[in-house]
């Protein structure tokens, strides 16, 4: 089977009382999603917060920034090799939650210059292509 992208374009985000897509409305339950993230041993400690553009954000040093995507439930895992065993990957269905970014910060205190930085508003924020999606 192919790879196929079901896109749900993403308006709003925010916290709910359980995680829900209506329409493009995403709603998530920031307890059930904390409580994921600390189960990797790896993750030493977390941090949820929204941000959405134009709002007064400075965040870094950035490590990452990914668009969120997901297998169909009982499919093939997530992220194969990072979030689970190594196994083949692009086939099936994958969502994908255009207009929402998952950014991963370093928490560990800078040892110099912060080079990667995300600008949500302000001059610096017309550089950065997140600030405007």
């Amino acid at each position: 089977m192919r790879l196929q992208l079901a896109r749900h374009p993403i308006t709003e985000l925010r916290w709910g009382d359980f995680t829900r897509l209506d329409n493009t409305t995403l709603e998530v339950d920031q307890d059930e999603l904390r409580g994921i993230i600390q189960g990797d041993q790896r993750i030493e400690s977390v941090d949820l917060q929204l941000v959405r553009p134009g709002e007064n954000c400075r965040a870094g040093p950035v490590l990452d920034i990914i668009e969120p995507r997901a297998k169909e439930p009982d499919a093939s895992p997530d992220f194969p090799g990072v979030l689970s065993s190594p196994a083949i990957a692009g086939s099936g269905t994958s969502h994908v939650l255009e207009g929402a970014a998952v950014t991963v910060l370093d928490g560990t205190p800078p040892k110099g210059p912060i080079r990667s930085v995300l600008e949500m508003s302000g001059p610096a924020s017309e550089h950065s292509p997140y600030s405007s999606r």
